[in-house]
């Protein structure tokens, strides 16, 4: 098998690079940092894709750490390689995650494609990604050759062992199946039931103790029952005590409301008195006296009438005196309409004694105008004048008598009221007011008077000499001592309850005792049975190792005898003898001695790899030879050894294409 070509579209920093591989040998000689290694990667990635997906570290992560910078799109290539004389093209393009990631297989010959087979490198070699890091792909990361299934299946292959991976499969299957009986500590069918039959033992002691115990608490029962039936006695006595004291306290509170009320009953007859006093053993009501300050109110206006009366005579009588002294201008009107005017108007005044003020003054007008009108008239005696204002003036004089009369009425009646009164004598106003104030006394006292006596007959209150004498500090004690029985109480129906309970768990648990038993029985038959199939698969176990052991011998003649060739041709040190392993392992003989290749320097440590990995690809592939992929793998070898490395790879690129990535020319092939 060998490489024809590759174009790669965007792989880490490999951007539209193409390359046609040589039959033979392929060195890439360039300067770190050109992308030896990222190209190596996109070869290996071509057939089994990238790996690291689930870890977050970029150094082991091959998607993150080839992804193109600043990229979002698909990156990857093509691959044209040669097998079985057949032509054929792997391309695979990745993207963020492998789910978008595209892989086909185009058989150049035909044009058919294979789409989304992933695994064709395992198809192609016969080896996984695994197998194929530990042979063919020589990386400056790990250099150390691991044993796996697919290396040992092909090496089978080889020997012409059939259906070896058949036989890792049942190898596998014969240890998960053990582990599912007995596994490291306490894990495992076998543990279960052993845990089993102990809780199972734990619960059959505790049947087993559960009739003794069902008779000690029926026996813990009846004591408390007892203890809390003298406690209920005492708590009745106690209470029927405590019953008294809150009679005392009823009857103290009866005593209490019955004094305050007669005290406020006696208040309020004092001010019953005072008022009766005041109203002089009268009995009036509040109408009675709005009566009376009506009449004030007339009397008022009868006053203001007397007065403005008076007035006017005096001004008539100055008028007279006046008149003859200044002659006044012709009047406006003819004298014929101011006297019959003045006519109308002094009937008028004798039909309402409220007219009587608006008769002076008209008069007293009609005097002046007379006065004026007849001094203007020459014809109209000054005598006959005079006589006709002296005439009005008396005429007033009857009407301020009437009033003067009706004034003295007024007095008397309210005057003669008063006068059955207490209260002192002011103005009539103030003096109606104060009695009316006495009387809604009066009425609303009387009123209180009533309420609290029948208050009073409510209480029903009678004087116990027995309650009387009761101290009330005793009920204070009782109460105390009622609440510590109480608690005391309590405390024994909770006991009971938990003892209760206690009883029916173990009546129940003793009834269970058979049951136990019986499931006690069962497990052990089901512990010998795990234990049998355990001991049958253990011994299964040991001829499978057996087998595989004998079958792996098949095929380590041929890989030591490769490995010692090629260890003479590049470590060639007399005083090591190194040897390999059925499962890979390296060890070096040295005087006598066996040691682990660890111990050595890294140099002769990556020797023994390199010489390993020769030998592995020269017994593995014996059929077709497949390409050999270099990432500077002789980096911590000596100058010699170095030297004896290149000439196996000359030696090797006769029959293998090898594509071989350096940094340096003291690797270089001359």
């Amino acid at each position: 098998m060998k490489l024809l070509s590759c174009y790669v579209s965007s792989f880490g920093r490999l951007k539209d690079f193409k390359y046609d591989f040589n039959a033979g040998l392929n060195v890439f000689n360039y300067e770190n940092g050109w992308g030896k290694t990222t190209f190596a990667t996109f070869i290996k990635a071509m057939f089994y894709g990238l790996s690291g997906d689930r870890t977050r570290s970029v150094k082991d992560n091959e998607r993150t750490k080839f992804k193109p910078f600043n990229s979002t799109g698909l990156f990857g290539g093509y691959l044209d390689f040669e097998k079985d004389n057949k032509q054929f093209r792997i391309e695979r393009f990745f993207g963020n995650k492998e789910t978008e990631d595209t892989c086909k297989l185009i058989d150049l010959t035909t044009g058919k494609e294979y789409v989304n087979n992933v695994n064709y490198g395992n198809k192609l070699f016969g080896i996984d990604e695994e197998g194929f890091l530990s042979t063919t792909y020589f990386s400056q990361k790990d250099l150390e050759s691991k044993s796996n299934a697919s290396l040992t299946a092909k090496f089978n292959e080889i020997t012409e062992i059939e259906d070896f991976a058949n036989f890792e499969n049942v190898l596998f299957n014969v240890e998960e199946q053990a582990k599912i009986y007995k596994y490291r500590g306490n894990k495992g069918l076998i543990a279960d039931v052993n845990e089993e039959i102990f809780a199972l033992n734990e619960k059959i002691k505790q049947c087993e103790n559960a009739s003794e115990n069902i008779k000690n608490f029926n026996k813990e029962i009846e004591v408390l029952e007892t203890e809390t039936n003298v406690i209920k006695e005492e708590i009745d006595k106690i209470s029927k005590l405590q019953k008294e004291v809150s009679l005392k306290e009823e009857y103290m509170f009866k005593k209490e409301q019955c004094s305050k009320i007669k005290e406020k009953i006696a208040l309020l007859n004092e001010k019953l008195n005072s008022a009766k006093e005041l109203l002089n053993g009268q009995e009036v009501c509040v109408d009675e006296v709005d009566a009376y300050l009506g009449c004030v109110k007339d009397l008022i206006e009868v006053q203001s009438k007397i007065k403005s009366t008076t007035e006017s005579i005096t001004l008539l009588e100055k008028t007279i005196e006046n008149a003859n002294k200044t002659l006044p201008k012709k009047p406006i009107l003819p004298s014929f309409i101011l006297g019959g005017a003045t006519l109308i108007f002094a009937l008028l005044s004798f039909v309402w004694i409220f007219s009587l003020i608006f008769s002076g003054v008209f008069a007293i007008f009609f005097a002046t105008y007379l006065i004026y009108s007849n001094a203007s008239n020459k014809n109209v005696n000054k005598n006959n004048s005079n006589t006709s204002i002296t005439e009005s003036i008396n005429k007033v004089k009857e009407d301020l008598n009437s009033l003067l009369k009706i004034e003295s009425k007024y007095l008397e009646k309210i005057n003669s009221f008063i006068s059955k009164f207490n209260l002192p004598k002011t103005d009539y106003y103030s003096f109606f007011n104060n009695l009316k104030n006495v009387i809604n006394l009066k009425e609303s006292v009387c009123k209180d008077i009533k309420e609290n006596e029948k208050l009073l007959l409510e209480l029903n209150f009678v004087e116990n000499n027995n309650l009387e004498n009761l101290s009330l500090q005793e009920g204070f004690s009782y109460q105390q001592k009622i609440k510590e029985k109480m608690v005391e109480l309590q405390n024994k129906s909770s006991k009971i309850s938990y003892v209760k309970n206690a009883l029916e768990r173990a009546e129940s648990t003793e009834l269970e005792l058979a049951e136990y038993i019986v499931k006690k029985n069962q497990l052990l038959e089901k512990l010998n049975e795990y234990n049998e199939r355990y001991r049958i698969l253990n011994l299964t176990l040991q001829f499978l190792n057996f087998a595989n052991e004998t079958l792996k011998t098949k095929y380590r003649e041929p890989l030591l005898l490769n490995f010692n060739k090629y260890v003479n041709k590049i470590i060639n040190k007399e005083d090591i003898k190194a040897t390999v392993d059925i499962d890979f392992k390296v060890t070096a003989l040295q005087n006598g001695i066996t040691k682990d290749v660890n111990y050595y320097s890294k140099g002769l440590l990556n020797s023994f790899e390199i010489c390993k990995r020769f030998a592995l690809i020269e017994v593995l592939f014996n059929k077709e030879k497949p390409f050999i992929v270099l990432d500077d793998p002789f980096t911590n070898l000596d100058e010699e050894k170095i030297k004896e490395a290149l000439n196996v790879l000359k030696e090797l690129s006769k029959e293998y294409q090898i594509i071989y990535f350096i940094c340096h020319d003291s690797r270089a092939l001359i």
